[in-house]
């Protein structure tokens, strides 16, 4: 499914509102997903030393993320195609390590 980044500009953002935007777009992906339209918030990042969020999803287009972050309350000034990379690599604990 294609991806999509949806950057919006505010003062200042915490991890409880971040949280929230996550918590409202799995509420509208839900009711997306009942109309046939499968929408997947992926996170959000938010940038304080430019005042930015940028917002990653899954979306059949750029229209669904636009609609999915008015409805989430997210902030949207522009929606762009992106491309992700999948990490692979995984992360370790001590105990894990070879000594």
């Amino acid at each position: 499914m294609p991806e999509f980044i949806a950057e919006g500009y505010l003062a200042s953002a915490t991890s409880k509102e971040l949280s929230e935007w996550g918590h409202g777009a799995g509420r509208v992906s839900d009711e997306l997903d009942a109309a046939g339209i499968r929408v997947a918030h992926l996170g959000s990042i938010f940038v304080p030393s430019d005042q930015t969020c940028f917002s990653v999803f899954e979306a059949p287009s750029a229209d669904a993320v636009a609609e999915i972050c008015a409805r989430a309350g997210i902030p949207c000034e522009r929606v762009r195609s992106v491309v992700l990379s999948a990490s692979n690599t995984r992360r370790h604990s001590h105990a894990d390590a070879d000594v």
